[in-house]
């Protein structure tokens, strides 16, 4: 089976990988959002920023095929320390990493 499983509501459909992706990347923002110590829009759209930068990378990097393993770990790395964080900078940092790690453990086929 060649198709990639894929996962739908309604008339919207999307590989599966990217849909838990997606809803990783959101569960990180809300942390994030939580432990950023200036709770500000303008903070929270760096780190959102930041990690939609990160997973352009990710996603180049998974359609090489290249690092599928280090990218989990860097994911769950970022995933860890975003609870010890609070200024958005080391935050902003974070998402971009969570942002490459998780696209990158997944293999895209072109």
């Amino acid at each position: 089976m060649n198709a990639p499983r894929t996962l739908g509501i309604g008339p919207v459909r999307g590989p599966i990988a990217v849909i838990v992706c997606a809803a990783l990347a959101v569960v990180f923002l809300v942390v994030a959002w939580v432990r950023v110590d200036p709770a500000r829009l303008s903070t929270v759209a760096l780190i959102l920023g930041a990690l939609i930068g990160g997973a352009a990378i990710g996603g180049v990097v998974a359609r090489a095929g290249t690092a599928s393993v280090l990218g989990a770990l860097v994911a769950i790395g970022a995933a860890w320390l975003v609870t010890q964080r609070s200024d958005a900078g080391s935050l902003a940092l974070l998402a971009g990493l969570f942002g490459a790690g998780f696209p990158s453990a997944y293999r895209l086929d072109p």
